[in-house]
């Protein structure tokens, strides 16, 4: 018979975490590639920017269509925006266009969502340090990125019904300017939720988690999708002011200002995400210099 050892048998060793979920800290990951980040500022600064400004301002009003180009805008106006063009241009009739417009802002948002998930996954692989060949296992084929999205679009009524609730508990009005106010949190759910839903989960997801339990732990990846949504909650709600002005001009009507200020919003957000990553970058350079 074999004797068992005596005394206490050694504890058993917590199971090994793989390294695809191991939660990494700001100062640990890995630097993107300079490509990698002109992709970045590329659909970001420019292209997002440019297919929200072809949705809120009518170009085929004003585009000559017999050239090439403005054919062409003229082309991509009358699909982000559809409806007819008329020379009406009243306060009602400013406010129905934005109405219209919802259709042109999805259709951007869902291309954004699927582009900036497709982004951070392989981010999130450079912040690991992963081989090439792991990094090739990262690029999402098409009809993952489609399927992706419109899984994440159930989730916009509900959305939409958190947008309208935030609108309604801050003064926006229910009763005489509901339609506006719908539009609205239309414009929000789009514009300032749905990308965070898509990207990160909807609550409670591991990443939800992890910032409220640790803001400070927020990976530049992260930043570039949060500040931009925060930023069209922050603009819609500071130019809120123009409605009070007593300009008596047709694209102050409710909710005109506050959808403009929340496109601003965003791509200002853009924009202060890269110099916030910038600076997270550099300081943790510092400090690793310093250690």
């Amino acid at each position: 018979m074999v004797r068992r050892a005596k005394g206490r048998s050694a504890p058993a060793s917590a199971p090994k975490v793989p390294p695809s979920e191991q939660v990494l800290q700001p100062r640990d990951a890995g630097r993107w590639p300079i490509w990698h980040i002109l992709q970045l500022v590329f659909f970001t600064m420019f292209l997002q920017p440019a297919l929200l400004t072809l949705t809120l301002i009518d170009l085929a009003r004003y585009v000559d269509a017999s050239s090439f180009l403005g054919g062409l805008l003229h082309k991509i106006s009358l699909i982000l925006r559809p409806g007819d063009r008329l020379a009406d241009r009243s306060a009602e009739r400013l406010a129905w266009d934005m109405v219209l417009a919802v259709q042109g802002t999805a259709l951007t948002q869902a291309w954004y969502c699927m582009r900036m998930h497709s982004w951070c996954h392989r981010a999130e692989g450079h912040e690991r340090r992963e081989p090439p060949s792991e990094l090739k296992k990262r690029s999402l084929a098409v009809h993952t990125q489609i399927e992706g999205v419109v899984f994440s679009s159930f989730s916009l009524p509900l959305l939409w019904l958190l947008a309208s609730v935030a609108l309604v508990l801050v003064g926006a009005p229910l009763h005489t300017g509901y339609l506006g106010t719908a539009t609205l949190a239309g414009y929000l759910a789009l514009l300032g939720l749905w990308p965070m839903a898509h990207i990160f989960g909807a609550p409670p997801s591991p990443v939800w988690t992890r910032w409220l339990a640790a803001p400070s732990t927020a990976l530049p990846r992260e930043i570039l999708v949060i500040v931009p949504c925060l930023c069209a909650w922050l603009g819609a709600g500071l130019s809120a002011a123009v409605l009070a002005l007593d300009w008596g001009r047709a694209w102050q009507a409710w909710p005109v200002p506050c959808v403009y200020g929340a496109a601003v919003g965003v791509v200002i957000g853009h924009a202060l995400a890269l110099g916030l990553c910038i600076a997270q970058v550099y300081r943790d350079l510092r400090k690793s210099v310093h250690d």
